[in-house]
């Protein structure tokens, strides 16, 4: 393939053009994002979005100089960010996962932050989570500013992309799983859950938490213990406390 690459490990690999990224697509090379000059409308661009939705890489439609700043070489309007890592599918994952006491997944929603999103991933390593679920939109891409902020823990935790997040964790629950949300209004403290079940922590942004749809799915609702005036821990942070506490419970810590 005669993909035109480019970056270092300071920057994101891309590729660029219609000929190699439409190679990149159908030899399944993993991509985390494809950015596309919204101005284009021709057949070319209608031919890369279905590639990338069979495939399940997420498109963005952006200005013009948004390409620009990415590439020093001409474009044609098709930017995509190659992935430095490999990711799981949802069906394999959830087929190769068993529901028994000490089996935790964490599922990412709306967290953009990419230094957060690699020390949750990081945390995650430490603490034996099975997998982490990573919605196609909404949530940082895992790109090399990640995969420093993990340490490389995104190459030994089995990452997960899902298209419906909330569909995602249904599916869990299904098999066995229950859901933990972190809230700072819940009425349980994390401290105080005693539960030693399979479970699903949803993690959201710091602003709004995730999604509605996501937080319906939550079974409990766990706050953690504050002294202090600010009434928010960052989500990362709260992410270490909760997963520690948690695996402890459960006896994967000991």
């Amino acid at each position: 393939m005669k993909a035109l690459l480019q970056g270092s490990m300071q920057k994101d690999k891309i590729i660029v053009g219609y000929h190699s990224l439409r190679e990149a697509l159908l030899s399944g090379l993993p991509l985390n994002v494809i950015y596309i000059d919204k101005s284009r409308k021709d057949k070319r661009v209608k031919e890369i979005k279905k590639l990338a939705r069979e495939r399940r890489v997420k498109v963005l439609e952006v200005p013009e100089e948004k390409l620009k700043s990415m590439s020093q070489v001409p474009h044609q309007g098709l930017v995509a960010l190659v992935s430095p890592v490999e990711f799981m599918s949802f069906d394999e994952f959830l087929d190769e996962l068993k529901p028994e006491a000490g089996s935790i997944v964490v599922a990412i929603d709306s967290i953009t932050d990419v230094r957060n999103l690699g020390a949750i991933v990081r945390t995650c390593d430490a603490v034996g989570v099975k997998g982490v679920l990573l919605p196609e939109r909404r949530t940082a891409s895992i790109t090399d500013a990640v995969v420093k902020a993990s340490s490389g823990a995104v190459f030994h935790v089995p990452l997960v992309k899902v298209v419906n997040l909330a569909k995602a964790i249904e599916s869990l629950k299904g098999k066995g799983f229950w859901t933990v949300l972190l809230s700072p209004d819940a009425e349980i403290s994390l401290f105080d859950f005693k539960e030693r079940l399979p479970l699903v922590v949803i993690l959201g942004s710091e602003s709004k938490g995730p999604r509605q749809k996501v937080r319906e799915r939550a079974d409990f609702v766990l706050r953690i213990p504050q002294k202090g005036r600010i009434s928010s821990l960052n989500v990362s942070v709260a992410a270490g406390v909760a997963l520690y506490q948690l695996a402890r419970l459960n006896g994967i810590l000991e």
